[in-house]
């Protein structure tokens, strides 16, 4: 095969991508308040993975597939077994075999941590925890602009409360239960979110130096750059954005302190904070040597 084609076929692709991109702005304006729509940016993994395990997250407030797909564990794990192959394509197809991948899950991979585990087994897992309240407000929001594109009736917002209620708390219940307890726990690390956000080159340096990886200076200066361009495309975002993202609790009949204690009851990590502990990255391994020697868990 001729060395240009590979860059054809991407330039093509980029092209094509990029049009439905900008038509799907125009079919739902809500979108990008929500979700980067660029040909070139990072994307989440669901989208690839929906096409062996489809989802009705984006036009059902409380989902039902995800239950099927529990009891019945070989679909999932088909579905992360065609997704290797489909990231093989992808590195065959750049020549980017040596390279480290970073995927990111959104909330799938959490409801399927066996199955992850079982078809990447050398995978280094990343857990950002993020405070209860901010994440069930910020996907209401999302769930809710999702059914003003898909549903034709009117959204029931206490419906889409219960329903991301459910959704997170599933999938804490379940990745909890599946986090390793023996040496593969060197390979799973706990994240703050806030630190990450307050300083997100220093906390990936922390990241890769739990690993026992080193940040290049040309990673460093690749990192600063993605700032800046992110930084900019969101304040670009920001126009318009009171309009369509509406993350306040109470609008779905939810408040801070009842969230909080469900999830509390759901699992002692939901009150995980590495923020003290090494610039907010924890090794599950040492999180497990604390438990053991009877520590208090980070609160």
């Amino acid at each position: 095969m001729s060395s240009w084609f590979p860059q054809l076929m991407d330039a093509l692709d980029w092209a094509r991508l990029s049009l439905l991109m900008r038509i799907g702005e125009l079919i739902a304006p809500q979108w990008p308040h929500h979700h980067s729509l660029d040909a070139n940016s990072p994307e989440e993994c669901l989208f690839a993975m929906q096409r062996s395990m489809p989802l009705d997250t984006h036009y059902r407030a409380e989902p039902r597939l995800l239950a099927v797909y529990a009891a019945e564990e070989e679909i999932s794990l088909a579905a992360y077994q065609r997704y290797r192959a489909f990231l093989q394509q992808v590195q065959l197809r750049r020549g980017s075999e040596r390279r480290r991948y970073v995927l990111k899950g959104q909330l799938l991979h959490l409801h399927f941590l066996p199955q992850l585990r079982a078809v990447f087994p050398d995978a280094r897992v990343i857990w950002l925890h993020r405070p209860a309240e901010q994440v069930v407000g910020s996907l209401c929001s999302l769930r809710r602009s999702q059914q003003e594109v898909f549903l034709r009736r009117p959204h029931d917002k206490l419906e889409v409360g219960r329903g991301a209620l459910r959704y997170l708390s599933d999938a804490l219940e379940r990745a909890s239960g599946a986090l390793p307890k023996n040496e593969e726990a060197e390979r799973f690390l706990h994240v703050q979110y806030e630190s990450l956000v307050a300083d997100p080159v220093a906390v990936v340096e922390r990241i890769y130096n739990a690993f026992g990886w080193r940040v290049s200076l040309e990673h460093r200066q690749a990192m600063k750059e993605y700032l800046e361009a992110s930084s900019a495309q969101r304040l670009r975002n920001e126009k318009g954005r009171q309009r369509y993202h509406d993350a306040s609790l109470s609008h779905y009949g939810l408040s801070e302190e009842a969230v909080r204690k469900h999830f509390q009851a759901c699992s002692s990590l939901a009150d995980l904070d590495c923020h003290s502990l090494d610039g907010g990255v924890l090794l599950h391994s040492d999180l497990l040597t604390r438990d053991a020697k009877g520590a208090t868990a980070p609160a």
